[in-house]
């Protein structure tokens, strides 16, 4: 098992942990010096002097150097020891894993199962969605055991993937210029889809937006945006189709 697979959940746990094993320990040693001094008595004119342990005989440097030792010590034990515990208690296991893994096999299945009674591009379509639906938990599953910012792209990408591939489907249900006008939607949605996965990533890897990643997504998103416009056009005729593919170049900044 991956030690620290989430830092940001884990880590606040730690702090809080690994600070007030902190504050005993601090109290314990404190106490131990108390108890562990050795007292001298000094008579002077047959009275009782006032009470002087070694310890405040000691250099007041050295002191606090071992002092201070002995706490740091105890307080890297502490943070090792809280942060195994909430490791323990809050990340996923490979048993864990392998159960929630079953379990999105065992509901595609039953999801599959279903599509057997259809017909036809009901059934495709049908088939198509369970697919997208497995598909889509086992990136999140991924994520989640082994959380990282690829994982997380891939959810991304699993999405759009599998919206995808069920909108083709589903573009089978009509005919000519309409099913082709289905499709470059559908292609617009998923270029989408998969730069801004990829955009997202790269900025969560650097810290900033990469501006030339997030120019050629906007170009690569705004050329399928214009494929499935003028393809609306094509429906039309005559006057109306030129001043649509004019207006439509002008939108998208076509030469």
């Amino acid at each position: 098992m991956t030690i620290f697979k989430n830092i940001e959940i884990f880590l606040p746990f730690c702090i809080a942990i690994g600070l007030g094993t902190y504050l005993v320990s601090d109290y314990a040693i404190n106490q131990q010096t108390r108890s562990t001094s050795i007292i001298r008595k000094v008579k002077f004119l047959g009275a009782d002097a006032p009470t002087i342990s070694e310890t405040e005989l000691e250099p007041t440097s050295h002191n606090f150097q071992r002092k201070l030792a002995m706490k740091t010590k105890l307080l890297s034990l502490s943070f090792a020891l809280a942060c195994a515990f909430s490791n323990t208690a809050l990340a996923m296991t490979q048993v864990e894993y392998k159960t929630q893994k079953d379990t999105i096999s065992g509901d595609y299945k039953v999801s599959r199962d279903k599509c057997e009674s259809l017909k036809a591009n009901a059934k495709d379509i049908c088939i198509s969605e369970a697919k997208g639906v497995e598909k889509i938990a086992k990136a999140e599953l991924e994520a989640s055991y082994e959380p990282t910012v690829r994982h997380t792209e891939k959810v991304g990408i699993a999405k759009g993937d599998a919206a995808y591939d069920t909108a083709k489907e589903k573009c089978d249900d009509v005919s000519g210029n309409a099913k082709t006008i289905c499709k470059k939607e559908a292609k617009a949605i998923h270029v989408t889809a998969l730069d801004e996965a990829r955009v997202a990533r790269v900025s969560a890897e650097t810290g900033k937006t990469n501006t030339d990643m997030r120019n050629m997504a906007n170009k690569d998103e705004n050329e399928a945006n214009y494929k499935a416009a003028a393809a609306r056009c094509d429906s039309m005729s005559g006057a109306s189709k030129d001043t649509c593919a004019s207006e439509t170049k002008l939108k998208f900044g076509i030469k």
